[in-house]
């Protein structure tokens, strides 16, 4: 189990897997950075997968605190969360290791991902956001397409993406 691996930073692996280590609503917690960092060497993942909110309030201020993540030694693949500013993606995505995904499949170590960033920005009440990019409502599927037959689909789905291939990852934050 995870209990033993981590006391003992051991993990069984086949030849040929992918490890990944998921983080999400961090908020600038700096123990949270660490505990990854610490994760992701202990079991010598192939990718930190970070699905939204790194931040609190997306300010300019909060731009130093994003540091660490280049200091991780492996791809940082993250989607935009309701807390996260345009300025704080552009932040994440100047890091040397960081790939940002919103609506384009990306591939990371032979793996590939599809994720679509929150279009709310939470912390600024005064903000509109256009029609077409207000997030889908809860009741609404998300339907993602490999090459002409669905994965899974409902006749109320909005369509995301059409992948042409397989898809190993596929995200939103808060969805």
């Amino acid at each position: 189990g995870l209990y033993s691996a981590t006391v003992t930073e051991e993990i069984d692996r086949s030849e040929g897997e992918v490890v990944l280590l998921h983080v999400s609503d961090l908020h600038l917690n700096a123990v949270g950075l660490s505990l990854a960092r610490d994760l992701a060497q202990s079991f010598a993942v192939d990718a930190v997968v970070d699905t939204g909110d790194i931040a609190d309030q997306g300010s300019t201020a909060e731009v130093a605190l994003l540091d660490p993540i280049g200091t991780l030694g492996v791809p940082y693949v993250f989607v935009r969360g309701n807390h996260d500013s345009a300025i704080i993606e552009n932040a994440v995505r100047e890091q040397p290791n960081a790939v940002v995904v919103d609506g384009e499949v990306v591939e990371v170590n032979g793996l590939r991902f599809l994720g679509s960033g929150d279009p709310r920005f939470t912390p600024d009440k005064d903000a509109t956001v256009p029609v077409e990019v207000q997030p889908l409502k809860r009741a609404e599927m998300v339907a993602v397409y490999s090459g002409t037959a669905p994965i899974e689909a409902h006749e109320e789905a909005t369509v995301v993406a059409k992948v042409g291939g397989p898809l190993s990852w596929s995200t939103m934050h808060e969805l």
